[in-house]
């Protein structure tokens, strides 16, 4: 089997009737789907021990069918990679932030004009002292414009 891009894929055997034969050691050969580029998704029997190899399709893929197989493969491939990615970004941020025991920091924009970094150790304080804050600017836009309009 020539593969210049390979990955195997064990299968259910109930997709193919006929149980697969025995390798040379005399041991039952397990079904596995190849993903070369020659064979995208061609099953096969193999021994893993002693390297037995016999194919279970009679033909391999050709056309649009192997096309479609090496792009859809391509596709799953990246996006596992992505996944991947992901994941070990995911546990790079976890690790960092099981590290540090300090409350959760949130840095500002600027250094300069602030006195130093906001803690959000307490975002309900946060949040309530935001509510009072724009209500009080509120009520003083109010008292504003019906002086105003009073004059």
């Amino acid at each position: 089997m020539s593969s210049s891009n390979s990955s195997i894929t064990p299968i259910n055997r109930s997709s193919y009737p006929n149980e697969g034969p025995f390798c040379h050691c005399r041991n039952r050969t397990s079904l596995t789907k190849a993903w070369t580029d020659d064979n995208p998704g061609r099953c096969y029997y193999n021994c893993k021990s002693h390297g037995f190899f016999k194919w279970a399709d009679k033909e391999p893929p050709y056309g649009w069918q192997k096309r479609s197989l090496l792009d859809a493969r391509d596709e799953i491939r990246l996006l596992r990679s992505h996944i991947n990615h992901l994941e070990g970004t995911i546990t790079n941020h976890l690790n960092f932030t099981n590290q540090t025991d300090e409350p959760c920091l949130i840095n500002t924009v600027s250094h300069q004009e602030t006195s130093g970094p906001i803690r959000c150790d307490q975002p309900d304080k946060l949040l309530r002292q935001f509510i009072i804050m724009s209500w009080c600017f509120f009520v003083l836009v109010i008292a504003v414009i019906v002086t105003i309009l009073k004059e």
